[in-house]
């Protein structure tokens, strides 16, 4: 059962719903878990991070930002919402920018981002290195890859710009 006034359990649930491209329910429960605490650094970034990988670019980079004026420390994961931002518009040299804040080596997002920004770019070598990083982190990348990028890139577009970097790298 879940608590009304819990936002973390909004949050959660909000996370949930989002993997799965559940949109109308996500948004209904990240809205709750805003409106119960909007001052909240966490809340308010994670639901822009959210809102922009649905494709509300504006409102969620500008709840984003928010966020991270709250918490100037914030995890690297934030940063995945302003490289998609950038990389949907074609501005490879940013997205890598953004790519490189994400600084999460332990994860295969982190030479995911930095692949396809560099392919796009045609630094081939730079490029080829980060693939071979994510291949070593997740060897079954390649069969898995359109799903795994789907499941925070809600573009179709976006997604298959993202395979063009990662098969020119």
């Amino acid at each position: 059962v879940l608590d009304p006034e819990n936002q973390l359990a909004h949050l959660i649930l909000a996370f949930v719903l989002f993997l799965p491209n559940e949109r109308d329910a996500f948004f209904r429960e990240a809205e709750t878990a805003f409106t119960l605490n909007p001052k909240n650094p966490a809340s308010i970034s994670w639901v822009g991070w959210a809102r922009a990988l649905y494709g509300d670019w504006k409102l969620g980079l500008a709840l984003l930002a928010k966020g991270m004026q709250l918490n100037p420390h914030c995890p690297g994961w934030y940063y995945a919402a302003p490289y998609f931002d950038y990389f949907r518009r074609g501005k490879y040299p940013e997205a890598l920018e953004a790519a490189r804040q994400f600084n999460t080596p332990q994860l295969f997002w982190d030479p995911l981002l930095l692949a396809a920004a560099l392919g796009q770019m045609g630094r081939e070598l730079e490029a080829q290195a980060e693939v071979e990083r994510l291949l070593a982190l997740k060897p079954d990348f390649p069969a898995r890859a359109s799903f795994l990028i789907t499941l925070y890139a809600k573009s179709p577009s976006l997604v298959e710009t993202m395979l063009d970097g990662l098969r020119k790298a």
